[in-house]
């Protein structure tokens, strides 16, 4: 499968509060045209029409939605490099069929109680009690019919992420003690859960993933970046920069993401679509030299011209010239402006 991330144009930031257990920690990617809901965390993103997506992968999601209608929850699983799609590909279903979204960062919980919510002091009329204060994603689970994005799964303790094997399974239910009046949270059916996974060793950070988790997701879509030529088209929808640029641009990412696949690879990361799609834009407001910031600079420095960055540099300066200077003739030159 293939497609592209776009930068988010702004993001709402749902904490939890450790204390009071008010909210669970959850990123939404806010973009134009996204509606947006305080009460549960949850958005129904806009639309993307440039968004590409492949037939046998439409076709499947095809199918999810047809049982997703009749009431069954699915879960599934999208592999693939950073920057190529993955949220994106969340995004863009709940989009097509006008689902509401929660999105969370698995990153940033770091207990169960972050999930599922915790006893608490509660106000009522201006009385206080205690009682037990469920999260958006407790309330998103129950209500159903929704998409959820488990975004970067495997960035999640294992103590933490276990607390869902129950809701991913086929009782869809899972006994909480302390909640309260209703102990069993199931999941209200009509769910599609999305999780998103970096696998490699560019992704420090990520662990690996417990292979019960694994197989309760029934379908594993790999998500990579686009051909060619449809990434220089995009770019160049995206950005309105020149074809020549942008097929210098796609080029060079190519290069790279070649060689930084293997035992033997020469970088360490790769550039993704998302990293193009920036520096297509800052090049088509300020030119050659902004490369430096929105390529160059992500690369690291150690061995001068043999390092990463002093190889990226020889390649840029074979297609663009020298960033600042035209003096320059070699990657220490570059290196040393």
């Amino acid at each position: 499968m293939k497609n592209y991330l776009e930068n988010s144009k702004r993001k709402i930031i749902i904490m939890v509060n450790s204390t009071t257990g008010t909210e669970i920690k959850s990123v939404v990617s806010m973009n134009e045209g996204d509606a947006f809901s305080s009460s549960d965390g949850t958005i129904i993103p806009g639309v993307d029409t440039s968004f590409h997506i492949e037939p046998d992968t439409l076709a499947l999601f095809s199918i999810i939605e047809k049982e997703r209608k009749e009431g069954k929850s699915q879960n599934i699983m999208l592999k693939g490099p950073s920057g190529c799609g993955k949220t994106s590909t969340a995004e863009q279903y709940a989009a097509r069929h006008g689902l509401p979204m929660l999105k969370i960062n698995c990153a940033l919980v770091e207990s169960a109680a972050e999930w599922f919510g915790r006893l608490g002091t509660t106000r009522s009329g201006g009385m206080r009690d205690i009682g037990y204060i469920d999260t958006p994603f407790t309330r998103v689970v129950e209500k159903g019919n929704a998409v959820i994005l488990l975004d970067e799964i495997n960035r999640t303790g294992k103590e933490v992420v276990n607390g869902l094997m129950n809701l991913l399974d086929h009782t869809r239910a899972a006994f909480l003690m302390e909640r309260r009046p209703n102990p069993v949270l199931k999941d209200g059916g009509g769910i599609v859960w999305f999780a998103t996974l970096n696998e490699g060793r560019a992704y420090v950070g990520t662990s690996r993933m417990d292979y019960a988790l694994t197989t309760r997701f029934s379908d594993i879509v790999e998500v990579n970046y686009l051909p060619r030529k449809e990434e220089t088209e995009l770019l160049v929808l995206k950005t309105g920069v020149d074809v020549g640029v942008a097929t210098k641009l796609v080029d060079l990412a190519n290069t790279i993401r070649m060689k930084s696949k293997g035992v033997e690879s020469i970088f360490s990361a790769a550039l993704g679509t998302r990293e193009l799609i920036t520096a297509a834009s800052r090049y088509a407001s300020g030119g050659v030299s902004t490369l430096r910031f929105t390529i160059v600079n992500r690369f690291g420095n150690d061995g001068g011209a043999d390092s990463e960055r002093g190889q990226v540099l020889e390649m840029m300066k074979g297609k663009f010239g020298a960033l600042d200077c035209t003096a320059a003739t070699t990657a220490s030159d570059l290196l040393s402006l």
